[in-house]
């Protein structure tokens, strides 16, 4: 049953060999077999928007990003850019107000190939709250440098999200954005699954 104010889910990939297309005789490995909680910023209430457009990027199902299920997916292409300028999903939810201390964050699927939560040289990965409109707090994780945590929760599945990136809050919140900036020099496609107000890797 559902807290009125409060949606968490709870997924459970229990994967097997034969499924994943791994053989029954152990040479291919499964995928990681993990557990992904998220109290998510969807339900009753939550606006999900896009909140900048850098030129050449796009966004696909947005709504997707805080729909309660950490199984479906928004596409983010985040063009490259000289100047770094973002795009970014929010999900604010003014019924679903998180106090501090909360693991906000976001499920994601870096491009493929950058090794999920390993350093992904062109892209910076921001998540930031905001309480009544306002920017609250932000922590960004690139090449350089990190207040971001961004912990790989799963791999071989490609329905589900492999990485967790989040900071732990010190400020109420009721919005949770995910901005991506490039500065490679080729596209990149990222699937954002869900925006959560507490996560668990």
């Amino acid at each position: 049953m559902k807290h009125p104010n409060l949606s968490v889910i709870a997924l459970a990939l229990v994967i097997s060999a034969c499924g994943s297309g791994g053989k029954s005789d152990g040479s291919t490995p499964p995928p990681t077999t993990t557990l992904q909680v998220c109290e998510s910023m969807g339900g009753a209430g939550v606006t999900v928007s896009e909140t900048a457009r850098c030129t050449g990027c796009s966004s696909t199902d947005v709504a997707k990003a805080a729909d309660e299920d950490v199984a479906s997916n928004s596409v983010v292409v985040a063009a490259f850019s000289l100047g770094g300028q973002p795009i970014s999903i929010r999900a604010t939810n003014p019924a679903r107000r998180f106090t501090a201390g909360k693991k906000a964050g976001v499920y994601l699927t870096y491009p493929s190939g950058s090794g999920g939560s390993a350093s992904v040289t062109s892209l910076t990965t921001t998540v930031a709250t905001y309480l009544d409109g306002g920017l609250q707090e932000s922590a960004s994780a690139s090449s350089s440098s990190s207040t971001l945590t961004r912990q790989q929760v799963q791999t071989g599945a490609s329905d589900y999200p492999e990485t967790f990136a989040y900071f732990t809050t010190t400020k109420p919140f009721d919005a949770v954005e995910v901005r991506i900036s490039n500065a490679g020099t080729s596209n990149a496609s990222l699937k954002i699954y869900e925006l959560c107000g507490n996560g668990s890797p």
